[in-house]
């Protein structure tokens, strides 16, 4: 159908630059970024597939990002491009000289190419938020402001969701009723199309479809004052999701799923007193979606019913202002206009900022396990809507859960933290846990949430030690918000680590949250629960002038009998230089493994494992 790509397959690309044919698989979506250069303040990035180098055939897709101001693409379309950046999976084209469209003649190509013209119009006079709501547009709004929405429980809002049709669909009903009954049937009958024309505004693609299957839905069944089965619900929807190929275990369709569920719960449920309020089957939806979001953060806002409630007005304000925009074609730069996207940006940054202040916004929910929390969470529903012996029985599930958890489980595991540019290595037993640098440049928060949302689901409180080989930002940028989040036993460091004023500053901050710091020198032997370590060298002679990469200790750890070895930054003269060898394990190569001379021999001397 071209509405959504299948399984992703990613192609396996040669480094360096090279010129390619490609077809665009996926809608293209805009990407905010730092304004590195004048004028240049988002890209675009798309799946693309049917690769093509130089006559051959390469199986697979990559994720391309463009600049905003290459000629516009959609799904379809054939591209011939220069790419001169990036890594793996994802490539870039820096430059618009460097990326020519070849037209599919397609009509879903022909929306994409309307929807990004309109997002020309908006932005950046909307500052992000009519394309994000109207268009689905997500990443043009900060990083910042996408997370005050997500430790507040209202990123849903963000989402092109069932929620957005529901009120469109609201507003032209409401309009409709307050008509003549011939005007009222024109209402009625538009309803249809202006959902259609909203799903293609949206991208056409897996969550504005399902959204869109269940809006309708609801509100039709909602003016007929019909109750919705469960059956119903699970039939309808997992319909939507398979056929757009996102069902579970597919995060959104997961958590939508699961908070449609609690949500009908509500509306089937009979009471005594009634308590079908709006407010009560927003609680009700919010529990039956942290079900399933448990699985993937640790975060829950139980004031999410509330403060959607109270940013509904806010929302629908900024809907009908990008409408009105849009359909009378107002400059955005006009007076009355620009006043008026200036208040909904002011309200739309401003207030889940207030929220943020408020007490349990977020909770960061205790180390029982995703599993137990599901139990919990369902048995919460079940408990408010009167069903109590489902709720008794998920408590005794849940209790199991969590005493499977408290038994002992041996095993180490290593885990690469950082999903970008950076370094986060992380070693665990299941009882202690040793991170070996924290840093990821490519997260507004330097990875802070990513490493404390893992550590979270392996059960681990804190970190018992961290290890910073040198001060450059790829390898600490994380290391702020893990001293202040308290999630830090001691922090250990080379005594070369203070003679640079990015080093000086972390410790400072260490010492202000009491953060034990300990200085490791060569030789230095030392145990931390199961694991052994030993620094083979942390004071670098001058091989050539030494650089901040060779501030990067050796460190060799023993958990039981298996040997991992840690290099930082290290370059190859201070990597010859040590006597090591091996059999090792596991060996964490230096620079990201960046190639570097003698390395080859080097990894051979050490007979590593992986």
């Amino acid at each position: 159908m071209g509405l959504a790509p299948g399984s992703i397959v990613f192609a396996d690309l040669s480094q360096g630059p090279q010129e390619i044919n490609a077809t665009v698989i996926s809608a293209p979506r805009r990407i905010r970024i730092r304004q590195h250069q004048p004028g240049m303040r988002s890209e675009v990035i798309a799946l693309v597939g049917n690769l093509n180098n130089q006559g051959l055939q390469i199986p697979g897709q990559i994720w391309l990002t463009w600049p905003a101001s290459s000629e516009s693409f959609g799904r379809g379309d054939q591209l011939k491009a220069l790419i001169s950046a990036g890594t793996g999976s994802h490539r870039r084209i820096l430059s618009p000289e460097q990326l020519v469209r070849k037209p599919g003649h397609r009509l879903l190509a022909q929306f994409d190419i309307w929807r990004q013209s309109l997002i020309d119009h908006l932005w950046p006079h909307d500052d992000g938020w009519g394309c994000a709501l109207l268009l689905g547009e997500r990443r043009l709004l900060s990083p910042e402001t996408r997370t005050h929405f997500k430790k507040t429980g209202l990123a849903h809002l963000l989402a092109i969701s069932g929620l957005h049709i529901g009120l469109l669909l609201q507003i032209l009903t409401r309009c409709g009723h307050r008509c003549s009954p011939h005007i009222g049937r024109i209402f009625r009958g538009s309803a249809l199309f202006l959902v259609c024309l909203q799903v293609f505004m949206s991208g056409a693609d897996a969550p504005a479809i399902r959204a869109a299957v269940s809006g309708v839905f609801f509100h039709l069944a909602l003016n007929a004052g019909r109750n919705i089965s469960l059956r119903q619900i699970w039939a309808l929807n997992l319909l939507a999701w398979c056929l757009m190929g996102h069902a579970p275990p597919h995060p959104s369709a997961t958590i939508s799923l699961a908070a449609v569920m609690a949500l009908q719960m509500a509306a089937v449920t009979h009471f005594d007193k009634p308590k079908k309020s709006i407010l009560f089957s927003g609680f009700l939806a919010s529990l039956g979606a942290h079900a399933a979001l448990v699985w993937w953060t640790p975060f829950f806002s139980p004031w999410s019913a509330l403060f959607t409630l109270l940013m509904l007005p806010v929302i629908a304000l900024t809907w009908l202002t990008t409408q009105w925009t849009l359909l009378t074609g107002s400059d955005p730069t006009s007076f009355h206009c620009q006043m008026l996207w200036n208040l909904c940006i002011f309200l739309l940054e401003k207030i889940p900022e207030i929220f943020l202040k408020l007490p349990g916004t977020p909770l960061i929910l205790t180390t029982l396990g995703p599993l137990t929390w599901t139990f919990l969470f369902i048995s919460s529903v079940m408990l408010l809507t009167r069903r109590h012996q489902i709720a008794q029985l998920l408590l005794l599930l849940a209790s199991l859960s969590t005493l499977l958890q408290s038994l002992p489980q041996e095993g180490l595991t290593l885990s690469l933290l950082s999903r970008g540019r950076g370094q986060a290595f992380l070693l665990t037993d299941r009882k202690d846990a040793l991170l070996f640098d924290a840093g990821d440049t490519s997260a507004h928060d330097g990875g802070t949430d990513f490493i404390r949302r893992q550590l979270w689901k392996m059960n681990l409180k804190r970190l018992r030690g961290l290890f910073i080989s040198h001060p450059h930002l790829d390898h600490q940028s994380a290391v702020p918000g893990l001293i202040a989040a308290k999630a830090l036993d001691r922090i250990y460091l080379a005594d070369s680590y203070r003679s640079q004023p990015q080093g000086q500053s972390l410790i400072h901050l260490a010492n202000k949250y009491s953060v034990p710091l300990k200085w490791i020198t060569d030789g230095t032997r030392f145990r931390i629960g199961a694991f052994e370590v030993f620094v083979i060298s942390a004071e670098q002679p001058p091989i050539g002038g030494i650089q901040i990469n060779d501030m990067s200790p050796l460190i060799l750890i023993r958990w039981k009998e298996t040997y991992i070895l840690t290099s930082g930054d290290a370059q190859s003269g201070v990597l010859s230089a040590s006597l090591i060898t091996g059999p090792i394990d596991h060996v964490l190569i230096p620079h990201h493994g960046s190639p570097a001379p003698n390395l080859k021999s080097w990894l051979t001397r050490l007979q590593a494992r992986t």
